[in-house]
């Protein structure tokens, strides 16, 4: 099953690449924003949603690391080694980016560090893009709720490099009651 989902950009939104071209220090992915990064910010927001108590009655085992994944709920659903999961994310649609200078701030001080001016590519804020994500047809109700959650505190996480973005959901799947999720059909930040 096929779930739409349109974005916007609250900020500046950089998925770094990298550049044999010397024009700019942080590139925009030459690919735009792969799908697997955007399926990566849904699975860790809705880990630290269940992990903070957000989310009661799924499980997340919060690992990154491959060699100590369990099967929990989040690794089932988004997958762990050896096993790819039941959602995809692609058809990712970005428009063009522009080139930002930033300076390196001292995280101790605050302050901006001396000689450390450097040009990043970003999406500017309030470009709108779209994506699909892609549920496998055998997926119960349950799970197609925890990726509609995803999507719902990707909203309230980042994505790329400190990036923030506000989404909907176009239309939900049929055949489960995801009444208590409507506020995805429309946008948070407005």
């Amino acid at each position: 099953m096929i779930i739409r989902v349109k974005a916007k950009t609250l900020n500046s939104l950089t998925v770094g690449g990298n550049t044999s071209i010397g024009s700019v220090d942080i590139s925009f992915n030459e690919l735009g924003i792969p799908g697997s990064s955007i399926k990566g910010a849904m699975r860790t927001a809705i880990s630290k949603a269940i992990e903070e108590g957000e989310v009661s009655g799924y499980s997340s085992c919060g690992e990154i690391e491959p060699s100590k994944m369990r099967d929990c709920d989040v690794c089932r659903v988004f997958g762990y080694p050896n096993h790819e999961g039941i959602v995809n994310v692609h058809g990712v649609k970005i428009a063009p980016h522009a080139v930002l200078t930033r300076v390196k701030i001292d995280d101790a001080t605050l302050k901006a560090m001396d000689k450390s001016l450097f040009k990043q590519e970003v999406i500017k804020p309030n470009t709108e893009f779209e994506f699909i994500v892609e549920v496998k047809d055998n997926a119960s109700c349950r799970e197609i709720k925890l990726v509609l959650l995803s999507l719902f505190y990707l909203r309230l996480w980042r994505l790329g490099r400190g990036g923030m973005i506000d989404l909907k959901v176009e239309e939900f799947p049929q055949g489960c009651d995801f009444s208590d999720l409507e506020s995805l059909k429309r946008w948070l930040w407005e």
